[in-house]
């Protein structure tokens, strides 16, 4: 099947967006506006629409680097859009110069003056709506099966067909006529006048009586009472008024085209069929379409595809808009590859594909994704709260520097633009400072649950109980904010608390089941509670998820310890030396280790360079020295 036509989809997109935009959902129109632009860039309607649906959603910068192209890619639309912008930005001067760029233009003028003043209030050429439609079209897809019935005289206005009680008197009436006139000259004249007078007298009188004409003088008599014929039911008697008056200007009927009564025969054919009817219900429609038909057939098959077309676009971002919201990342990237290649590289696909990554642990994917979206759109606010928490991940000082000022001058009232600068100061270790920013991102924003976990992760090293209250607030907020509840497990889980950290961890692993930090969490209070087979088991889930996480990984190999499984202690702590040569933990375990199983060269081998790399740590090696037994689990090992 052919894809569907170009214009029709559009005209569908900007009804779309229009109607988003008319019950204020903005989001909405942004998001139907950018998919009309990622598949057509070129189209100034598109980038219009575009722009219009940013500046509703108080995206000024974003709206205004849409229009704001050069000399000649810019047009008038441009123009006035860019003005809009310039007005909300305070830029007034280039505003004016803006509108009056727009009155160079001769086609602009004409079509402002021949305006009304509401419509030049709005500027932009503007599509019905949905709320402006008279109502959803019928679609119908063509067939060459069936055809519309259509009649050999013209419609119009005030046909029969358009009134139900005259297109079932019309069938009736034609056909005695036609009878009639067909026997006309085998029966005499007073034959047909008794049949008149035998047919009126069996009827009910209709709810508004006809205009006197000579039939109805002629049934003034007592034809029908002296012939005592029984009167019909009441449902019967109603049909035949139209054939007695019919039958009583036989003689007019019978002058009049024979063409004019089968052409009203042919219209009728959907009627119910009259006993006197010469033609049967399953008579055949004419076999032609008018032009007219065929074109509004055609029209209404272009719309049907390109409604399905759009919807198959919309399904397939909710799909992978689903699986992130579930948090199942790899079925979410599968789900993003599926779209068309234009909609894969717009900007708010990248950021989606970079938040997956994100959840999957993969920052330097993630961080490539978030790049290419600011290329694309260098002014967005939304989700970059996210990607300044990727650089702190990432130790990238001065990308995160530059990321929050560019976000503080776009909009200095914005979440956003503080929680990157908190996460620039929590990064250069002044706790302080990131504390006052969160907190200012919170007041500006409270339905910001992000910027509640964060101060409580800035104050769980100094006081637990608030900390925990940051938690809550930000579970107030968003009950499915896995990272409060992960904050609260790690509350109770200091404080000693194992089964109330048990718990806060199994709510967030509930909300995130592929979370590596999380399935470790779960695995560490196992542990404590030396339950070592369940710990072992979601430790095997964590390294699975994540194979790439260190932590993890050098947890289990503490576990192994504890077990006395020395073998497979060295496996895990080989590994870590491999992938992170500058931990000096993991020196220190794979030390201690060597030591237990009696590998007193690889032991000091390890203890040198691990003296190399953390030279404050002599009190450490002294204790190292000292091991030469298993004596479980201690404290010089944490962090």
């Amino acid at each position: 099947m052919l894809g569907p036509n170009a214009n029709y989809v559009a005209q569908r997109f900007q009804s779309l967006v229009w109607a988003c935009l008319d019950n204020d959902l903005v989001k909405s129109a942004v998001f139907y506006a950018e998919r009309f632009y990622s598949q057509d860039p070129k189209n100034h309607d598109a980038r219009h629409l575009y722009a219009t649906a940013l500046l509703a959603a108080k995206q000024t910068y974003s709206a205004l680097h849409l229009v704001n192209v050069s000399l000649d890619e810019q047009c008038t639309g441009c123009l006035e859009i860019k003005a809009k912008c310039c007005t909300v930005l305070g830029r007034f001067r280039q505003a004016r110069e803006a509108l009056d760029a727009t009155l160079q233009d001769p086609a602009y003028i004409s079509t402002v003056r021949s305006q009304p003043i509401n419509a030049v209030q709005t500027q932009i050429p503007r599509p019905l709506s949905s709320a402006d439609e008279a109502g959803p079209v019928q679609k119908r897809l063509r067939s060459t099966s069936r055809q519309p019935e259509a009649s050999s005289k013209p419609k119009s206005s005030k046909s029969t067909l358009d009134d139900p009680l005259k297109k079932a008197r019309a069938r009736p009436a034609l056909s005695v006529a036609n009878i009639i006139s067909s026997s006309s000259h085998s029966q005499p004249v007073n034959t047909s006048r008794t049949n008149t007078a035998l047919g009126k007298s069996n009827t009910q009188p209709s709810a508004v009586p006809p205009p006197t004409r000579r039939s109805n003088r002629l049934l003034s008599g007592n034809g029908a009472k002296q012939l005592g014929l029984p009167k019909a039911p009441t449902r019967e008697r109603r049909r035949p008024v139209a054939h007695a008056r019919t039958k009583s200007t036989a003689n007019d009927v019978e002058e009049k085209d024979d063409e004019a009564v089968a052409g009203s025969e042919a219209v009728d054919s959907t009627s119910p069929p009259s006993a006197l009817s010469p033609h049967s219900e399953g008579s055949p429609a004419p076999s032609g379409w008018t032009l007219l038909q065929e074109q509004q057939a055609q029209e209404e098959y272009e719309i049907e595809l390109a409604d399905h077309a759009i919807y198959e676009l919309v399904r397939q971002f909710a799909s992978a808009a689903r699986r992130l919201a579930l948090y199942d990342c790899k079925r979410c990237l599968k789900e993003l590859e599926r779209l068309p290649p234009a909609h894969q590289k717009s900007a708010s696909t990248l950021v989606m594909i970079g938040k997956v990554h994100y959840e999957l642990q993969d920052y330097s994917s993630a961080e490539r994704a978030f790049r290419s979206a600011r290329e694309i759109e260098p002014y967005r606010l939304w989700d970059m709260e996210v990607y300044s928490t990727l650089l702190w991940h990432l130790q990238r000082n001065i990308e995160l520097s530059y990321l929050a000022q560019e976000l503080l001058n776009i909009n200095p009232q914005s979440s956003q633009a503080w929680i990157a600068i908190g996460n620039l100061f929590s990064l250069q270790k002044d706790r302080t400072q990131a504390l006052t920013c969160f907190k200012r991102a919170a007041q500006l924003d409270p339905s910001c649950a992000y910027a509640f976990t964060l101060s409580g992760h800035e104050t769980i090293d100094e006081n637990l109980d608030v900390s925990t209250t940051f938690f809550e607030s930000a579970l107030r907020v968003d009950a499915r904010h896995y990272n409060a509840w992960y904050g609260l497990g790690t509350c109770y889980l200091r404080a000693s608390k194992i089964r109330r950290a048990e718990y806060h961890y199994r709510k967030a692993l509930e909300i995130h089941p592929h979370n590596a930090v999380i399935l470790g969490c779960v695995a560490m209070t196992l542990e404590r509670r030396q339950e070592y087979d369940q710990a072992l088991s979601y430790y095997n889930k964590a390294i699975e998820a994540c194979p790439e996480n260190a932590l993890v990984r050098y947890r289990r190999a503490k576990m192994w310890v504890s077990m006395r499984k020395y073998n497979e202690a060295l496996k895990d702590l080989e590994h870590l030396r491999r992938t992170t040569p500058e931990e000096a933990n993991v020196i220190f375990q794979l030390a201690r280790v060597y030591r237990l199983i009696g590998d007193e060269v690889k032991s000091a081998q390890a203890l040198a360079v691990a003296r190399d790399i953390a030279p404050k740590s002599l009190n450490k090696m002294k204790r190292l020295l000292e091991t030469v037994v298993d004596e479980g689990d201690d404290k010089m090992d944490e962090g």
